[in-house]
């Protein structure tokens, strides 16, 4: 996690990284937070841009890309080899300023919020993304949940919405 600003020490680091991560054939892929300073696409690519390695790529999580300062035009300019995975989340209209609270404690199954991840799907897909979809549910409601009601409920919310969006647009 990049805390800081972006300087020569964060670039040695996230390229050592990527490089020693390389030599063992891991990938590596950078997660921006509304919450940090590496807070958006722009801002991720200006990271990876100035890393210049092929193992380094972005995280495209839809929590964070509604909740954080990027935007549509970012989405649909992001180069599909620079997506490492996307992470997929929902979340109900805020009730508190605290990000981090509502980033950690808040989340919902995908469908069940406000974040039009029907346009999110619809971009990725639009662009041709084929590759891991992960789902990131917080959610303080969820934490006490049955695991295989969990993973039952998560599959199907998040195959309905995706799918949905590659259907229309695939």
């Amino acid at each position: 996690m990049v805390t800081g600003g972006i300087d020569d020490g964060v670039v040695a680091n996230t390229a050592e990284c990527a490089r020693s991560l390389a030599e063992e054939r891991i990938g590596l892929s950078l997660e921006f937070l509304p919450t940090r300073h590496v807070d958006s696409i722009p801002e991720a690519l200006r990271l990876l841009d100035q890393v210049a390695h092929p193992n380094l790529r972005l995280v495209v999580e839809s929590w964070h890309f509604f909740r954080g300062p990027s935007r549509w035009q970012d989405l649909v300019a992001l180069p599909l080899d620079r997506v490492g995975f996307v992470q997929f989340a929902d979340a109900p209209e805020p009730v508190s300023p605290d990000v981090h609270h509502e980033c950690m404690h808040r989340r919902v199954l995908p469908g069940r919020g406000v974040l039009d991840l029907d346009r999110f799907c619809a971009t990725l897909v639009a662009k041709g993304y084929d590759g891991v979809v992960s789902v990131e549910l917080l959610s303080e409601a969820w934490r006490t949940a049955d695991l295989h009601e969990f993973a039952a409920a998560t599959l199907a919310s998040s195959r309905s919405v995706w799918e949905s969006a590659a259907t229309r647009f695939g």
